[in-house]
């Protein structure tokens, strides 16, 4: 859902679910948004946190990527997209929320 009707939407391309291929990698997809490469970490959670979301930051710091946390309700209807960095973990208010448009 988020890489076929959310993520194309806002500009992301090349995208490869990567998380179909190993359920051990802290991230769910990888892509390229603005000419850039980037991680993308799908969630239906507010917030974000945990050695897992450790572990995404230190890969994305350490291969010069950035990092984005899509939260996304579990109806699917709404979504935010929010940057991730270290020391700041991401949460999302109702007010972050934006209504997906088919």
């Amino acid at each position: 859902m988020a890489i076929t009707r959310i993520l194309p939407r806002l500009g992301f391309t090349n995208l490869v679910h990567i998380s179909k291929l190993s359920r051990y990698v802290p991230f769910d997809v990888v892509g390229t948004w603005k000419g850039a490469r980037v991680l993308v970490d799908v969630t239906t959670c507010v917030g974000k946190g945990g050695p897992y979301l450790s572990s995404a930051i230190s890969l994305a710091e350490a291969l010069r990527v950035t990092l984005f946390i899509l939260f996304v309700k579990p109806d699917l209807k709404s979504f935010a997209l929010k940057p991730v960095k270290r020391g700041h973990d991401p949460y999302c208010s109702l007010s972050d929320l934006e209504m997906l448009r088919d």
